[in-house]
């Protein structure tokens, strides 16, 4: 059955593999922003120390580094939806272990890092998955509407998550939000079953896939709009995004809050990110996106240099409002641009590649910032970050005329621009 939404911008809940895809990504990523706060509340706890924050986000995304040319592979050679029922049944599993393990007293700092890594290697093979099955939830001329409210969705998940936490390790203790975590993975599961994917997709079946493990960063290096792009979302990663995972050493050591502060911070961020991918779901075209992209990384960093900045906690959350609006409609309109420009050969490896790149490189950015925070305080790392990002933001800026062609293309044009840039 379909819904008649007109062409706003719920357009894409037109389509019931859409709906069902997003009732399940909501409480899947709520249940995901509640394990994030539990650990990185529970590492502070243990260690009172911002370079252990950047350890635990390194330890999610470690698995990334080491296999994300194998994970794209697989999602551009098995059965997608396959591959992504075994790994999201074994991480429902084991976060219910780490659930236990902390209701029985029995989590330290190692064995937090240990289970976030595991976590991490199941979102390895999923994530790619999950990304190749965007173009499959509604048809090619709406894409720029499901990708905007996919990351709508993902913001609301942003606030409910932290809103959730709070009370949750406050009543039930840090357990409870981990088993919380655990739950939520089934929606996704439930939703993975009910789908059809075969249903209304216009698309031409998917060939055979084409190179091997590092097809997509051949693609990526080969295309002169993808080369820029993937640049300015690498060094955005390293410079602008770790602000995320160092809010607890904000929180506690520079506002001195606790828990409830800490989750205020965070679904500020999520606030802008909701109200801005709310504003991009209604755009329908994909000429003028370059420089929205620039623009966004020019807010999202200069919001993240004044955060740094501020001493009132009132501005601060304003700030990380904005600091919302910039780094998500950075995000927003990157992955638009890079799934309007793939062969669906080659998606699994390139998104596998993004993928790495857009959660990888946050982490380690964390970790760097981390450690020259516990030496010379957290403030002045972030903001030196920040001015970084800020420059290559308006490098790609100056360059968005250049680009343009080679970045704003529709679905319908992938292999006609291909030919052109060879």
């Amino acid at each position: 059955m379909k819904i008649d939404l007109g062409a706003g911008p719920l357009r894409a809940f037109r389509n019931r593999n859409f709906r069902l895809f997003a009732s399940g990504q909501v409480l899947s990523l709520a249940g995901s922003r509640i394990h994030d706060v539990a650990a990185g509340w529970l590492m502070w706890q243990l260690t009172g120390s911002a370079t252990w924050l950047g350890v635990l986000a390194l330890a999610e995304i470690l698995p990334r580094l080491l296999l994300w040319p194998i994970s794209g592979l697989v999602a551009d050679s098995l059965d997608r939806r396959r591959v992504a029922l075994i790994f999201q049944t074994l991480a429902a599993l084991e976060a219910g272990l780490l659930a236990v393990l902390q209701a029985l007293g029995l989590v330290n700092e190692w064995i937090l890092v240990l289970a976030t890594a595991l976590l991490g290697l199941n979102s390895t093979f999923w994530q790619p998955v999950r990304q190749t099955l965007i173009p499959k939830l509604a048809p090619p001329q709406d894409l720029p509407n499901v990708i905007a409210l996919t990351s709508v969705l993902a913001n609301v998940a942003r606030i409910l998550g932290p809103m959730i936490a709070g009370p949750a390790i406050i009543w039930g203790g840090i357990s409870t939000a981990f088993a919380l975590n655990g739950l939520s993975f089934v929606a996704v599961v439930a939703a993975l079953l009910m789908m059809d994917l075969t249903a209304g997709d216009t698309s031409p079946p998917r060939q055979k896939s084409r190179g091997g493990v590092w097809q997509g960063i051949a693609v990526v290096a080969a295309h002169p709009g993808m080369r820029p792009l993937f640049i300015l979302i690498g060094i955005f990663a390293i410079t602008v995004r770790p602000l995320a995972d160092l809010l607890p050493a904000f929180a506690a050591g520079v506002f001195d809050k606790g828990p409830g502060g800490f989750a205020a911070l965070i679904s500020a961020m999520g606030a802008g990110a909701l109200s801005v991918g709310l504003l991009l779901s209604w755009r329908q075209q994909y000429s003028g996106l370059t420089t929205i992209l620039a623009g966004f990384g020019l807010i999202g960093a200069t919001a993240t240099a004044l955060f740094a900045l501020s001493t009132n906690s009132i501005i601060a959350l304003v700030l990380m409002f904005l600091v919302g609006v910039g780094v998500t409609g950075k995000n927003i309109v990157a992955q638009t641009l890079v799934q309007s420009g793939l062969d669906d050969a080659v998606r699994g490896r390139v998104l596998s590649f993004y993928s790495v790149i857009f959660n990888a490189a946050p982490s380690g950015g964390a970790l760097l910032l981390g450690y020259i925070g516990d030496l010379v305080g957290i403030r002045w790392p972030v903001v030196v970050a920040a001015m970084i990002g800020l420059a290559v933001s308006f490098m790609i800026f100056m360059r968005r005329k250049r680009l343009a062609p080679y970045l704003e293309v529709t679905p319908g044009r992938v292999s006609e621009v291909q030919q052109g840039s060879k």
